[in-house]
């Protein structure tokens, strides 16, 4: 599992930790508008490409898909893609391309093709302070911005993460990487919406978490679990 992590706090700092190639690809992924506090931290958890072994966002993202927590709103809509098939040439290209997965979950895509929504906006609904999702077929033409609790906006480029990620990743045109990010901001740089853009061309294809039950709803089902076990005791 590869985990790259960048924060812009102190640039000098960056570069004797990560060196200067990957300080520099870090400043271009962080944009922000209007704080002076520390930058929200952007956390590659794993990533793929074409390169051997090839896609395993089956293994590092088997349950991802067009997941959208009961709390969010998609203040302008955006396109469902649901297999079969999971990739259309020409138009989308699933995050599990190539993989056993490829014609099973389903994923987001923002786009100009196929009058997808572009850009496409996911409200929050007030503040949180991370947010994970599954990045597909990652180029040149896709842009996330983050609107910040405290003002101003956050922005990541699909071009940054790529270069950070490796070949064959580089080019505007390769659909070859795949990454699993974390988005954390604390305090004023808390997320409260996220913006997907993909322009002038191709599709921005992104999947989010499987909604998790409430930490109360899994101590219901975990009681009512033990309540039919003493039952089934009782009637034995």
């Amino acid at each position: 599992m590869k985990i790259v992590s960048l924060m812009i706090v102190d640039e000098e700092k960056l570069i004797m930790k990560f060196g200067k190639s990957l300080c520099l690809a870090a400043v271009a992924v962080l944009a922000s508008v209007g704080t002076a506090s520390a930058l929200p931290a952007v956390t590659i958890l794993d990533s793929s490409t074409d390169a051997s072994p090839g896609n395993t966002a089956d293994i590092y993202a088997p349950t991802y898909g067009a997941f959208t927590p009961s709390s969010y709103t998609w203040t302008t809509g955006v396109n469902v893609v649901t297999p079969p098939p999971g990739t259309v040439g020409g138009s989308y290209k699933s995050p599990w391309h190539g993989t056993g997965l490829v014609n099973t979950n389903s994923y987001f895509a923002v786009g100009p093709n196929e009058n997808s929504p572009n850009p496409a906006t996911l409200d929050f609904n007030g503040a949180i302070e991370s947010f994970t999702f599954l990045w597909g077929s990652i180029d040149a033409y896709n842009t996330l911005t983050f609107a910040l609790s405290g003002g101003g906006t956050f922005e990541l480029t699909g071009s940054a993460i790529a270069a950070i990620i490796g070949s064959p990743c580089g080019s505007a045109d390769n659909f070859a990487c795949n990454a699993l990010i974390r988005i954390t901001g604390l305090g004023a740089d808390a997320l409260t919406s996220a913006t997907f853009l993909s322009d002038p061309k191709q599709a921005f294809e992104f999947a989010l978490q499987p909604v998790p039950l409430p930490a109360g709803a899994l101590l219901l089902l975990t009681g009512l679990g033990g309540l039919a076990l003493v039952r089934r005791k009782k009637s034995s």
